[in-house]
Order: C-alpha cells, then structure tokens, then sequence
C-alpha cells in the first residue's frame, strides 16, 4: 500500500469509533490501536528474530534515523519480531504522521 493510502486509510479510521486497525506498507504492518484516551501505534521492523549485530545496528540506526520518534523499540519474545511502539494521547493525535513518516522512511509528510 503506498503510503499516501496509508495516511488516507489511517485518517479515515481516527475519525471512526473502531479501536483497532491493520496495515501493511512495504512488507511493514502497521497496526494502530485505539484505547481509552490516546493512540498506540505499532511499526514492524523486522520480521524474524535478529543476530545481535542486526539488533545493535537498528538500536543504534534508531539514535539517528528516527528522532521524531519517541516511543520504544519492542522485541516480540514468541516470535523476535522488532516493532517501534508510540503511544500519544488523544491531543497529540496529530502529530500521528510525523511519527509515523520516521519508520516508514522514505514517505515524506504532507
């Protein structure tokens, strides 16, 4: 899905009551979730458990790569998954693409 439908899709679901909602853009899910007062969003990186020299290349790539981005990076522990984790509160909904566009690298804002 190329990202201007990703912002489209996105901004039509804010404006829904449904909590939840699945994405992929370039081989990356993106699954928003709504619960009560924010937005938590969730940016696959990595699909399968990295060596420990890939893990360190991205928690140090994250330092320069996405500085707008100020969530956390997660590790699924089933699966070794990589995913960055955002949570915003319902006011700071919009600031949801300049975080969003950092991980999704190269889509730019607007």
């Amino acid at each position: 899905m190329p990202c201007n439908e990703v912002r489209a899709v996105i901004l039509d679901w804010l404006g829904t009551g449904k909590r939840c909602l699945a994405l992929h853009h370039n081989d990356q899910a993106i699954t928003p979730q709504r619960p009560k007062g924010g937005v938590m969003l969730r940016v696959q990186l990595i699909h399968q458990r990295p060596e420990n020299a890939l893990l360190e290349t991205w928690l140090h790539a994250g330092e320069n790569r996405l500085p707008p981005w100020q969530g956390a990076l997660a590790q699924d522990p089933m699966t070794g998954q990589l995913w960055l984790v955002q949570w915003m509160t319902c006011d700071r909904c919009d600031r949801l693409f300049t975080h969003l566009d950092a991980p999704l690298n190269p889509c730019s804002a607007g």
